[in-house]
């Protein structure tokens, strides 16, 4: 029996996983401008690759010091956190820089929302949660919408090449294989827990794999650069995943990723506040199709009626 107390109390979970994601979502949006600006002043894409989880990874640790002290040891789950949560949260922070640097902001954003689709066909037999028609429906129409506000940026030119689609179809990946593994972690460590790890994970993965493949990073050397990627990991990290895991406590992953289509959204109205670029007509719709999307995949169960 579906009390009416339970119904109310599902449907305001279900609310707060979605703010929770649009809050992510929007902090997100401002990737591709602090991305850009530390370029410009010289700082590398493995540089901010490798810096932005050690970033967060401290300011999370510093946070679980202070207020929840069983974050910072989970016994015999460390393994499984640091290797599988911090493989590919490293794989998405590696895929993302490396895609801005080579194609620009644009084309890594509209292959990086290839990342839904992903999620909705390997939710089903990974989590067992597979999307309803009306999910996977609305997400094509979000994706769809995401493409169109990449491309109808006036001004700004979608430019790809082979080695900007591999690394964008990496980041594509990475985001999809954190989703699901945000998603499976939920029911068994907390947020706090789940993210700490991971980019403790990621920071060691990339220390080793980085420097060996690549050649050796550097923490910049400009007080400003350094503080502009310390905001750009504890905002766009630290406070960002942490709030998206702690949705995926509350919502199905298919729906958390489509919801965090809105992101180009948020990017593209900072971009025309910020840095003078607006949309052409096709963009105003895909911005409209991206909420459009993200309102139909998300829409919240209906009142169940007391039986």
């Amino acid at each position: 029996m579906t009390t009416a107390g339970g119904s109310r109390d599902e449907r305001r979970n279900e609310a707060v996983g979605t703010f929770e994601v649009l809050a992510a979502a929007s902090l997100w949006g401002t990737s591709g401008l602090f991305s850009v600006w530390l370029f410009r002043a010289g700082v590398g894409p493995l540089d901010v690759a490798l810096f932005r989880p050690l970033v967060a990874a401290v300011a999370l640790a510093v946070w679980a010091l202070l207020r929840q002290r069983s974050a910072l040891w989970p016994g015999r789950d460390l393994a499984v956190l640091w290797l599988v949560g911090g493989g590919v949260t490293a794989v998405f922070q590696l895929g993302y820089q490396s895609s801005t640097e080579a194609v620009g902001v644009p084309a890594t954003v509209g292959m990086l929302y290839l990342a839904p689709l992903l999620v909705m066909a390997a939710g089903g037999p990974l989590l067992r949660e597979r999307p309803t028609s009306r999910q996977v429906g609305f997400g094509l129409v979000a994706v769809a919408g995401v493409w169109a506000v990449v491309s109808g940026a006036r001004g700004v030119d979608v430019v790809l090449s082979g080695r900007g689609i591999a690394w964008g179809l990496v980041t594509a990946g990475g985001y999809a294989g954190y989703t699901l593994f945000g998603r499976w972690a939920a029911g068994r460590w907390s947020p706090l827990t789940t993210v700490l790890h991971s980019q403790v994970g990621a920071t060691l993965v990339l220390a080793l794999v980085v420097p060996v493949v690549w050649g050796p990073v550097r923490w910049p050397s400009e007080a400003g650069s350094a503080v502009l990627l310390s905001v750009y990991g504890v905002l766009t990290v630290a406070v960002a995943v942490l709030l998206f895991y702690d949705a995926l406590r509350r919502i199905p992953a298919a729906r958390a990723s489509v919801t965090a289509t809105i992101e180009p959204v948020v990017a593209a109205v900072l971009a025309a506040v910020i840095l003078g670029q607006t949309l052409t007509g096709w963009g105003w719709a895909g911005l409209v199709l991206v909420v459009v999307g993200v309102v139909g995949a998300t829409g919240l169960r209906r009142r169940a009626a007391p039986s």
